[in-house]
């Protein structure tokens, strides 16, 4: 690893567990928009000695950087013209869901990015804390024990099927609705029930909790009519998410939102697993 010098910019409590255990494996730290917790830097100095940048996760909320522990507000196109005027040449930026007005700048003045939420290691060890995230938040919004009611996870990627996983054995009747048959199979031969889509509104009126990791509408408005009152749908996918809004509305869906869960729910790990992400790609090269 040639890299030694790490400007973290802005996020949340994952930031700084990421640090510490960047610290662990050599790095010098630079902090920035961090500072309820950290003393800023000065930003365009730190930029010129930094080898990799890390950005939020994700990067921006609505118009601004995602800086939820400081006061700074900048907006993606500011900073991503900063890091052209002040970086190294080869510098590596790390952060997750970029949007497009960053990355037009960087694209253009030939800047290397790596999106976190694009690897698939960082994917996949951020299951486990979203499914366990996901499972304290319907055990605090349901006036039932999971242990035997009946749960519908939508969706059955690497989310979906964590979840489902720690739902059965917490001897919950798992409900998977999935398109491709691979995977409803798949979901039938772990002990859980699984359907396609269109059957969906034949039995959405049975269940005690839903879970949805599918980042397109699956919950229209003639399923949610359906839903009994009360019962919470845990979104966890990214927006614009699975549930109808206008059908949310008109029925009175409890819709909670639940995205970012593991640097809620998990800080710690959560910070491990972008450190982890970022030594890996730091020493095989990021693309």
């Amino acid at each position: 690893m040639t890299e030694n010098n790490i400007l973290l910019i802005g996020g949340d409590l994952r930031q700084l567990h990421a640090s510490n255990e960047l610290m662990k494996h050599g790095y010098k730290i630079y902090h920035y928009a961090l500072d309820t917790y950290k003393e800023s830097c000065e930003l365009l100095p730190a930029l010129g000695k930094s080898d990799v940048i890390l950005l939020p996760v994700p990067i921006a909320r609505g118009d601004y950087m995602n800086f939820p522990l400081s006061s700074v507000k900048l907006t993606p196109r500011v900073l991503a013209s900063e890091i052209v005027k002040n970086a190294k040449p080869d510098t590596i930026v790390f952060g997750g869901k970029f949007p497009t007005d960053m990355t037009s700048v960087f694209d253009k003045n030939g800047i290397k990015y790596h999106d976190l939420c694009e690897n698939e290691t960082f994917n996949y060890l951020n299951a486990v804390p979203t499914a366990e995230g996901a499972i304290a938040l319907a055990m605090s919004n349901t006036p039932v024990t999971l242990d035997g009611s009946k749960c519908l996870v939508l969706g059955y990627g690497r989310i979906g099927k964590a979840l489902s996983r720690r739902l059965r054995a917490l001897n919950a009747s798992v409900t998977v609705a999935a398109r491709k048959e691979r995977d409803r199979a798949e979901a039938d031969s772990e002990g859980m029930i699984s359907l396609d889509y269109p059957y969906l509104i034949s039995v959405a009126n049975t269940f005690d909790a839903v879970f949805n990791t599918v980042p397109t509408t699956v919950l229209n408005e003639e399923i949610l009519a359906n839903i009994k009152d009360g019962v919470p749908v845990i979104e966890l996918a990214s927006k614009p998410g699975g549930v109808d809004p206008v059908g949310a509305i008109r029925y009175g869906t409890r819709v909670i939102s639940a995205q970012s869960l593991p640097g809620r729910v998990a800080p710690v790990t959560a910070g491990k697993i972008i450190a982890r992400c970022i030594v890996d790609q730091t020493s095989g090269g990021a693309k």
